[in-house]
């Protein structure tokens, strides 16, 4: 599952997985993560994420690892991999999963 809240970048994306062939195995949900995170159980029947791969608006960062978090999307051994954080940084997402103890 990819989230995207730009329909432009969204369609750019689409292009690059249908070149790869892999239609069938990615889904595409524009919306904004904020919206979408806690719709993935119920609309794509999600249990959880083996990996979760963050790269968009940094000071959004936070929220959303939160809200994988409060919606159990995340579990022990999922990979999370957050983009950029040094820079152009996202020193509250790096704080937070350096000291909550769940990382």
């Amino acid at each position: 599952i990819t989230i995207d809240v730009n329909p432009e970048s969204a369609a750019v994306a689409k292009e690059m997985i249908s070149f790869a062939g892999l239609e069938d195995r990615i889904i595409q949900f524009i919306s904004d993560s904020a919206e979408a995170i806690p719709q993935l159980k119920t609309k794509f029947n999600v249990e959880t994420f083996d990996m979760v791969f963050i790269d968009h608006f940094k000071d959004a960062y936070i929220r959303d690892i939160k809200l994988l978090e409060t919606n159990n999307l995340i579990r022990k051994g999922t990979v999370v991999v957050a983009d950029n954080i040094i820079y152009p940084g996202a020193p509250d997402y790096a704080e937070y999963v350096r000291t909550c103890g769940k990382y």
